[in-house]
């Protein structure tokens, strides 16, 4: 659209006259390209766009549809159409008519007059020369997405002070200009492909080709648009491959709605649950990994692009977990190949050494994996502390109270033997085991039997069998074992004793335990009905102490309970005879 006299772009001109020279012309005179060119009414600015083969109105006159003026195509203003066709990987085009526009001092479209910056556009690096308004001295651009870094300078010919936007940009020698500009990424050109086409190729070089694929995606292009793509991963993953992030909340919907909604409303509800949760997931996973991996870069190297471009490198990675969707080993293989991904989409998007990218990419999983396993490993250090807290000290509890209401049942007498505490119901036989040592009621062995055989015995045998291992129990005893349990009552009187004094000892039996147990606290039930925790550091103190209280009590001495088995009660001292005259 130029004056073929004087070569003026001839758009937007009213008049059929070229404003440079007055010569006459006529649209209908020139080609254009198809459904890329507007026509405007001259009487009310309504447009129609060329839809004929040499991109001009059909038919050439007719009624304007807004204001009913008859008008014909050559009294039209003519504008070209801003969405006219593009084309990925050739830069230097402009976006409103892809005039080319390499060579040009002015910062303006000759074709259109749509103003343009270098900065805009992304090259293959080394592959223009920007050369100096003032001198012509080139430069090779080698910064990210082939611009100059730095970006102004003062110029190495002439001294003046250049920025990258104002110099005439030229293809660099023997390069062709169609493979200078870097191919774009699928996702990014979904509009011309189509959004499956886009959606499932950035989907494939994620998985094959994740070098090629951050290399295709501009550096300033929308972080938003790599985000979403991140996100619509896992539409099918949870569709097809998470099941249970569908089915339970699916389940809640129909409980929690009481069946009001039906299967079907509880479907939808469940669904929306699952992805509202896989969204807000994936955005603190990608927010928390890129902050990460960049913070980690910025201490052990100095990267060419920002932020952005290592987010962009965590958002379109993500497309590895595509393999989620397949069932069973899928969800352990996208966790590999997603960082696998990552590391080489920042190693080629910050032009970092590949051990450089692998440390600052892996950096948060393995803080993760670490932390995983110290969780794991205390939990499992302390499984019998944590065990042992509440267990033990609840059935220190169960068993200091069960004594006392059998003492108050029977005027003031304990058991002869705790076992007694099993045939009339104060207790079960597995109430004499703690799950936090290794004692099985297979192990505690009294009378010829053992706890395992004593619970499945009829209440007669019961009865003649805790008689068994009352008479069993040595004269003067004052502490017997049963499982894991030491029993001090012998001798007390529960209605004048003092309080303090201790009936009970949860101590893990030696035959099926080391001794100490990892430095397990004894748990001890006292004649006031409270337990109190004894460590084993402390144990030689407070026994010594209870032993003082027992000698003012008229009682022998107890013996460290570790040492108390249930072949071996503790009994007390014989008394030395008298020999005063």
């Amino acid at each position: 659209m130029q004056c073929k006299k004087c070569h003026y772009m001839l758009w937007n001109v009213q008049s059929r006259e070229c404003p440079q020279c007055g010569t006459a012309f006529l649209h209908s005179q020139y080609h254009f390209p198809r459904n890329n060119i507007q026509f405007a009414c001259p009487h009310c600015n309504q447009r129609y766009i060329g839809t004929s083969a040499k991109g001009h109105l059909a038919p050439p006159e007719f009624d304007c549809q807004k204001c009913k003026s008859h008008i014909s195509m050559d009294e039209m203003m003519v504008i070209p159409r801003a969405s006219g066709p593009r084309h990925p990987g050739r830069p230097m085009r402009c976006v409103n008519c892809e005039y080319p526009l390499w060579r040009l001092p002015s910062r303006q479209c000759p074709e259109c007059g749509t103003p343009f910056r270098p900065s805009d556009f992304e090259f293959v690096p080394t592959a223009v020369e920007f050369a100096c308004p003032h001198c012509d001295k080139r430069y090779y651009g080698t910064g990210p997405g082939g611009h100059l870094s730095p970006s102004d300078f003062d110029c190495a010919g002439c001294n003046q002070r250049i920025h990258m936007d104002e110099m005439v940009l030229f293809p660099a020698p023997g390069v062709d200009e169609e493979k200078i500009g870097v191919p774009q990424a699928a996702w990014l050109d979904r509009k011309r492909r189509g959004f499956f086409m886009s959606w499932f190729s950035t989907i494939g070089s994620s998985l094959v080709a994740p070098g090629r694929l951050i290399k295709s995606v501009p550096v300033k292009s929308s972080l938003q648009s790599a985000w979403w793509f991140a996100l619509l991963v896992h539409v099918p993953v949870v569709l097809f491959g998470l099941i249970v992030l569908v089915v339970m909340p699916v389940a809640f919907a129909f409980t929690f709605s009481g069946g009001r909604l039906g299967w079907v409303g509880s479907l939808g509800v469940g669904l929306g649950v699952a992805l509202f949760c896989t969204f807000v997931g994936t955005s603190f996973i990608v927010a928390l990994w890129g902050t990460v991996t960049h913070g980690m870069l910025r201490l052990i190297t100095q990267p060419v692009a920002g932020a952005r471009r290592t987010y962009q490198a965590i958002c379109y990675s993500a497309g590895a977990n595509i393999i989620a969707a397949v069932p069973i080993c899928g969800a352990y293989t996208c966790a590999i190949w997603w960082m696998i991904s990552a590391v080489i989409m920042v190693k080629e998007g910050q032009r970092v050494s590949g051990w450089k990218a692998a440390i600052s990419v892996l950096m948060l999983p393995a803080l993760c994996l670490l932390f995983a396993i110290a969780g794991d490993f205390r939990f499992h250090s302390s499984v019998s502390i944590e065990i042992s807290t509440p267990t033990r000290q609840n059935e220190a509890l169960q068993i200091t109270e069960s004594l006392l209401a059998y003492a108050e049942d029977r005027d003031g007498r304990f058991p002869n033997h705790a076992i007694q505490l099993i045939v009339d119901s104060y207790v079960s036989a597995g109430d004499f085991v703690t799950p936090a040592t290794n004692t099985l009621t297979e192990d505690v062995s009294f009378a010829g039997s053992t706890l395992a055989r004593f619970s499945l015995q009829s209440t007669a045998s019961q009865t003649v069998t805790a008689a068994q291992a009352a008479a069993d129990l040595p004269e003067r005893t004052i502490a017997h074992r049963v499982g894991d349990f030491v029993f001090t009552y012998h001798g007390i009187d529960p209605e004048t004793a003092d309080p303090r004094l201790w009936l009970v000892v949860v101590s893990p039996d030696p035959d099926t335990n080391d001794t100490p147990i990892a430095g397990s606290p004894h748990r001890v039930g006292t004649l006031s009905g409270s337990v109190t925790e004894v460590k084993p550091a402390a144990m030689p103190t407070t026994l010594a102490s209870q032993n003082r209280l027992r000698q003012s009590e008229g009682l022998p001495p107890l013996p460290d309970p570790t040492t108390v088995t249930h072949d071996a009660p503790a009994v007390a001292p014989k008394p030395e005879p008298d020999t005063s005259p």
